[in-house]
């Protein structure tokens, strides 16, 4: 029991260390699939089942949480947040925030491998989007600290874009044309980089 008391300390010691080390590590990138379970809303045509996404997520964390960004092929970016990597909010770019909020990812690490689970809010039949209710993801690390950094700021300057195009629709369909061309052209000019 002497022996424990005195290595208690050194251990504790380790555990924090170990903890401080992964609240602050590098960003991260992952890329690999997204396969749809379940799906809501009026737009969902069945298709989205049937082949996995291809999708990266960028991942970083620091004192403050988890952050990062999920974005892949034909799907809308997603910033994403939160106190650990079981418990992220993920905000889509939508001026609606019942479209842009309510959704939820969970992911888990285990060496190079990024497994999870994405979970958006369900859309009742009339509203025109579709929404994966439930949604596995399987990713692997790649790419070095500038891939990384690249990855982070395009999926950044996808949101702002994506959402730039929505608030530019709405003003649009409200006939206030004026006020949509400015956002329209920010979008495009975003998407030209």
């Amino acid at each position: 029991m002497t022996r424990l008391k005195r290595l208690l300390p050194s251990v504790l010691a380790i555990i924090f260390f170990a903890f401080i080390d992964v609240a602050a590590a590098a960003p991260a990138l992952y890329t690999g699939t997204l396969e749809v379970k379940t799906t809501s809303g009026r737009a969902c045509t069945g298709s989205e089942k049937k082949k996995p996404i291809n999708i990266q997520i960028t991942l970083e964390s620091d004192s403050a949480g988890i952050s990062g960004f999920l974005s892949g092929d034909g799907i809308m970016t997603g910033r994403f947040s939160g106190p650990d990597l079981t418990k992220l909010t993920v905000v889509y770019p939508f001026a609606d925030k019942a479209l842009a909020e309510g959704h939820t990812l969970s992911l888990a690490v285990q060496g190079d491998i990024l497994t999870g689970s994405l979970h958006e809010r369900h859309l009742d039949d009339t509203v025109e989007n579709c929404n994966y209710d439930q949604a596995e993801l399987k990713l692997k690390k790649t790419g070095d600290a500038a891939a990384t950094k690249a990855a982070q700021e395009k999926s950044a300057a996808l949101f702002t874009a994506q959402l730039s195009d929505d608030q530019a629709a709405g003003l649009f369909k409200q006939a206030k044309y004026g006020e949509a061309e400015p956002l329209f052209k920010r979008s495009l000019a975003i998407k030209e980089r």
